[in-house]
C-alpha cells in the first residue's frame, strides 16, 4: 500500500501539472513510523514503515529481506499483520534497503491488527478508509494550538498530519465537534505563522495516549501558506 514516498504530495505544490485530485483507487499514505518486522523463525529487526494503504505498505529496513518471504508486522495499538514480500531493492545514496509488501493476514486478524487505528491517525476518516481523498497528509509533529473565534486559545498539543484540505491533531483538552476553531501553528524556518480558520470534523479520546484528537477541515482548501509547509514537512521526513 506505500507507494513513492513524495510523489503524490508533490501535485499538491506550486509548480505541478497534476491535478490536487488523488485519483488512485485505493491512496497510500507516506509516513515514517517505527514498526518491528519478525520472520517466520522467530527473528526480529528494527523498521521504518514509510507508506502504507489498504492492502499493503513499504518498509525501510537495515538488512535487506528475502522476495517472497513471510513475514510479521508488529507496533503497538493492534496486534500483528502478516505479509508477503513482494520486492526488495537498496535504497539510493543509503545502505538501507526498501521493500514493498503486500498483506496475507485474514480479515479478522486484519481488523484487529494495529493498520486500520494507524490509516485513521494518518487521514483517513473512520469508516471511509477506502475512499479516495482528495487531499492526501504529510506526518507532522509541529507544536500548535486551537483557538476560538474569539482569539481565546482553548487547547494546545501537536500536528499529527497536514494536507491542503485539513489536519488530524492531537490536544490536551477535547473541543466538540462542528466547533469553528482556528489552528495556530508555531513558524517553520523563515515561512510566517500559520493560522488557517476551520472546523473540527471529528472529536475522540485516544485510549492508548489519553489525549484527545480532533480532525480538521480548513476553509481554505488550497492556501498558499500551507503549500510553503507541506514543502518543508517533506524534506524533513
Amino acid at each position: 500500500m506505500f507507494q513513492n514516498f513524495f510523489g503524490a504530495f508533490r501535485r499538491l505544490l506550486p509548480g505541478s501539472e497534476t491535478p490536487v485530485e488523488e485519483r488512485r483507487e485505493i491512496v497510500r499514505v507516506p509516513c515514517k513510523i517505527p514498526a518491528v518486522c519478525r520472520h517466520a523463525g522467530g527473528e526480529q529487526m528494527k523498521v521504518v514503515v514509510v507508506d502504507m494503504g489498504m492492502r499493503g505498505l513499504r518498509l525501510e529496513t537495515d538488512k535487506k529481506l528475502a522476495k517472497d518471504s513471510a513475514v510479521a508486522i508488529l507496533r503497538p495499538g493492534g496486534g500483528p499483520i502478516a505479509c508477503k514480500v513482494v520486492w526488495t531493492r537498496p535504497k539510493r545514496f543509503s545502505e538501507k534497503h526498501l521493500s514493498g509488501l503486500q498483506f496475507s493476514d485474514t480479515s479478522a486478524n486484519m481488523k484487529a491488527s494495529w493498520i486500520k487505528g494507524t490509516l485513521q491517525q494518518l487521514g483517513f476518516e473512520p469508516g471511509r478508509i477506502k475512499e479516495k481523498r482528495k487531499h492526501i497528509r504529510v506526518p507532522s509533529e509541529q507544536r500548535a494550538t486551537l483557538v476560538s473565534t474569539a482569539g481565546d486559545e482553548l487547547t494546545e498539543g501537536i500536528i499529527l498530519n497536514l494536507g491542503l484540505g485539513g489536519a488530524l491533531v492531537q490536544m490536551q483538552v477535547q473541543v466538540p465537534s462542528q466547533v469553528k476553531v482556528s489552528l495556530r501553528v508555531d513558524p517553520v524556518g523563515v515561512v510566517a505563522p500559520l493560522e488557517m480558520p476551520c472546523q473540527i470534523r471529528s472529536s475522540w479520546k485516544d485510549e492508548r495516549t489519553l489525549k484527545f484528537m480532533h480532525g480538521l477541515r480548513f476553509d481554505d482548501q488550497n492556501n498558499d501558506l500551507v503549500k510553503k509547509y507541506l514543502k518543508i514537512l517533506m524534506k524533513s521526513a
